[in-house]
């Protein structure tokens, strides 16, 4: 391929305009951005280009030389989008942080404290826990939740009962672990 005929460039397909929009009248061809920087100042001309030679084009451009961007350059605008995306980055993922309000609710206790009474059934794989909802858990503070329910399982001679449960759960933030305290089922 040939030369950019302002910039010198060397011309490839990626940074030639499409539909031979780069032509000048002489048959020679601009790369995209002495395009751009022609574009920019007027679009007009820029789409007329076809009837325009090399000199009047370097005449509209201003001075002989396209605007050269240094390897420098490159590299601080390269280093503002790499920081600019970082913090980007960063704030997205915060926005998705749940405060501890959020992250531990009487529906989380709820579940866990049916997790706690599983354990201590003879016979788990029977279960069937009533119909509790958050009415049934009652939040102590952040961390501590009341849970009551009822659970009907198959005790050791297949004969299925009913039995209520309360237990303490509590949350534990700086281990993001459960733990279960006080459990009576009776």
């Amino acid at each position: 391929m040939e030369n950019c005929s302002i910039c010198s460039t060397k011309l490839k397909f990626s940074n030639t305009p499409n539909f031979n929009s780069g032509r000048l009248i002489d048959g020679s061809v601009i790369c995209r951005s002495c395009y751009k920087q022609v574009s920019s100042r007027n679009p007009q001309i820029a789409l007329d280009l076809k009837s325009r030679s090399k000199e009047e084009i370097l005449q509209f451009i201003g001075d002989n030389k396209p605007i050269v961007i240094s390897q420098k350059q490159k590299v601080q605008v390269f280093a503002f989008l790499t920081v600019a995306i970082l913090f980007l980055w960063i704030f997205i993922s915060n926005l998705g942080e749940k405060s501890l309000d959020e992250k531990y609710t009487k529906r989380s206790a709820l579940l866990d404290s049916r997790q706690f009474v599983l354990q201590e059934l003879k016979t788990p794989s029977t279960a069937e826990f009533s119909f509790e909802h958050e009415n049934s858990v009652r939040k102590i503070n952040d961390t501590i939740f009341f849970v009551y329910g009822y659970v009907d399982s198959e005790n050791s001679f297949g004969a299925k009962l009913r039995a209520s449960y309360t237990c303490t759960i509590t949350y534990l933030n700086s281990i993001d672990k459960i733990q279960c305290d006080n459990l009576i089922i009776k």
